[in-house]
């Protein structure tokens, strides 16, 4: 069973950390709080699939034949092994990605400013509007900060905080991808 650094990158990568900090300074916690919570619910998660009594349930069977194969595959050219494994990846993430791009794209197209404004006045709302964005709208936790600091005015600093915690961990993208790796009951887990 994979370890949950998918998870917990996002909340300790340095990248990720200086890019908040320059987005966000230290006002309002904004950057303590993406880390411990990133931290947090990585650890959380990744002890929760530590539990479960079969690991390997957790994997669809195409998902783990890919990976005894490249973790066994010496006898080929790395330079092949590496194409044939770059092809593979394509062929997961390219989907993903379109269907992102273009829910996104529709998105802040189609999103009025005073709805943003009606939303972002709600503690309530606002978080649950800025995680739904974090959701749709997928962008790398390396310019996230910077995206949300142009919406940091008005929605509160707990919505802005969910959106870096939130986005990162599962987002439209990610989704796709979790349905080539995981059976479809453990992608909502």
């Amino acid at each position: 069973m994979p370890s949950p650094s998918c998870w917990r990158h996002q909340s300790l990568n340095p990248i990720t950390i200086v890019v908040t900090y320059q987005a966000f300074g230290f006002s309002d916690g904004i950057l303590f709080w993406r880390v411990l919570g990133g931290f947090l619910i990585a650890n959380l998660v990744g002890w929760l699939f530590s539990r479960h009594n079969r690991p390997e349930d957790l994997l669809t069977p195409r998902f783990q034949d890919s990976c005894n194969v490249n973790s066994h595959a010496h006898e080929q050219d790395r330079g092949v092994q590496a194409l044939r494994m770059f092809g593979a990846e394509m062929n997961a993430m390219l989907p993903a990605l379109v269907v992102g791009c273009a829910v996104a794209g529709f998105i802040q197209v189609a999103v009025s400013r005073d709805l943003l404004l009606t939303l972002g006045q709600n503690p309530v709302w606002s978080v649950l509007a800025l995680m739904g964005l974090a959701f749709v709208i997928a962008i790398c936790s390396t310019v996230d900060a910077f995206f949300v600091l142009s919406l940091g005015s008005m929605f509160t600093p707990g919505a802005v905080v969910a959106f870096l915690v939130f986005g990162p961990m599962i987002d439209i993208k990610m989704l796709a991808l979790l349905r080539t790796t995981s059976p479809h009951r453990h992608s909502f887990f």
